[in-house]
């Protein structure tokens, strides 16, 4: 009836290997519209499935890590990055459980949620990164190294994730540059995930990028504490100085006034001095004078006693 079909189906070869194949024709009438022959072909197109298949994994790929990018640009704050990043990755690799934890490298056993999704209560996000603690033997030391627990890690965290449903998940162990280290840790619960070449991948360079932003974060945010910290010691440093400049200018009031009270004894003193010395010069030149006058009234005399009275008044004045 002149209808045509396109088809494309996979089909297992000889040696085990997974082959595609096209199949096209079209149904050929003759002139009574009756049909007549088929017409068709077979192709197979296992390259070009290949090849599209990588350039969809290309492009899913890259749209991922431009999200990924999108959401570390829009994320300021360490937090806000972390549960960003926790969201978004759960919905990337389609698993229900995604976790942030830190700790130091230092100091292991000080392991703490950032970030966590679903929310764990709080005893909860203390036997888990206990656990987790416990176990950082298990962990590599580079940044972003994907491993599959199921198979290359057997610690108590582990055990602890299976027994609530979480088979085969993923750890990434992500160290950005100072004393900080991370866990992300990927899962799904109900049934074991199997993880692709591709998703492993991804999350390796998603690692990477993730230790990148969380490096900066961190250098900002130590860079606003030390701002703080610097502003706070000026702050304090500005009070003594107020402080310094108070107690000297109560200082130099106090020595102005007390110059001042100084100043003002002595003026009363030498105006007293002045009113004493008037006081006195005037019977005292009363004094010499009579007695000079007596002297002489006394030479003319004839006791001798009297007129040496009279001098030694004279000679005292």
């Amino acid at each position: 009836d002149g209808s045509s079909f396109d088809v494309q189906f996979r089909v297992r070869h000889a040696n085990g290997e997974y082959r595609w194949l096209r199949h096209a024709g079209a149904v050929l009438a003759d002139e009574r519209a009756n049909p007549g022959r088929l017409v068709a072909y077979c192709q197979d197109i296992t390259l070009l499935k290949q090849q599209q298949e990588e350039r969809w994994e290309r492009e899913t790929h890259l749209n991922s890590l431009d999200r990924v990018a999108r959401t570390i640009s829009a994320a300021q704050e360490l937090g806000d990055l972390a549960q960003a990043m926790v969201g978004l990755l759960r919905e990337l690799f389609e698993v229900d459980v995604a976790w942030l934890l830190q700790y130091r490298r230092d100091e292991p056993e000080d392991m703490s949620f950032i970030a966590a999704s679903p929310n764990l209560d709080e005893a909860q996000s203390r036997l888990v990164a206990g656990g987790l603690s416990a176990d950082l033997a298990d962990l590599p030391d580079d940044r972003a190294t994907v491993l599959e627990v199921e198979r290359q890690c057997t610690g108590g965290f582990f055990e602890w994730l299976r027994e609530h449903g979480v088979e085969n998940p993923l750890l990434l162990s992500v160290q950005p540059a100072g004393g900080s280290a991370w866990v992300l840790v990927l899962g799904q619960t109900g049934y074991p995930k199997s993880w692709t070449r591709q998703q492993l991948d991804l999350l390796r360079e998603i690692g990477g990028r993730l230790g990148d932003a969380l490096s900066s974060r961190m250098l900002w945010r130590a860079l606003q504490e030390d701002i703080a910290e610097r502003r706070l010691a000026e702050e304090e440093l500005r009070q003594h100085r107020d402080h310094l400049r108070e107690l000297v200018e109560e200082q130099v009031t106090d020595l102005r006034h007390a110059k001042e009270v100084a100043e003002s004894a002595m003026q009363t003193m030498s105006l007293f001095l002045a009113n004493m010395s008037h006081e006195l010069r005037t019977p005292l030149h009363a004094i010499l004078g009579f007695s000079r006058l007596g002297q002489e009234k006394a030479t003319n005399s004839a006791s001798g006693e009297l007129e040496n009275y009279f001098l030694r008044i004279k000679k005292s004045g």
